[in-house]
């Protein structure tokens, strides 16, 4: 797949960055499950994926602060709260064939949103804060 993909966007004239050659198979600790980066798979694939992107290296100082560590919860946390309003465990009752059981719920979905915006504005926060003081 990702020599199709990276065939794909070669032809339409975009940059592409093969992220599964960047780990060895003895890699293994920096994935939960071969696919998803844990913390410190991400901080070892940062520049090497910047480079393939052709963009300049982040010094480690960056990678390893706590505004960075703080940024990165943050936005783990807002992705949970999107994943909830999008993808509820009980979509079943909330939208589909047992609707008329639970459907009156689904009204609470929308109640994700204020909060999903919430901590989007703290990761343009923190963004902010982190350059301007570099």
């Amino acid at each position: 797949y990702s020599e199709a993909i990276g065939e794909l966007a070669k032809k339409n004239g975009h940059q592409f960055a093969d992220l599964f050659s960047l780990i060895k198979p003895s890699d293994q600790h920096l994935t939960d499950n071969g696919i998803h980066y844990t913390e410190k798979g991400y901080q070892k694939i940062t520049n090497p994926f910047l480079k393939s992107l052709g963009l300049p290296k982040l010094n480690s100082k960056l990678l390893n602060s706590p505004q960075t560590n703080q940024l990165r919860q943050t936005i783990i946390k807002k992705n949970k709260l999107f994943f909830f309003r999008w993808r509820p465990a009980n979509e079943t009752y909330l939208r589909l064939f047992r609707k008329h059981e639970q459907g009156k719920n689904v009204k609470e979905l929308p109640m994700f949103d204020p909060l999903i915006e919430k901590e989007e504005t703290n990761i343009q926060s923190i963004k902010s804060a982190a350059l301007s003081s570099k």
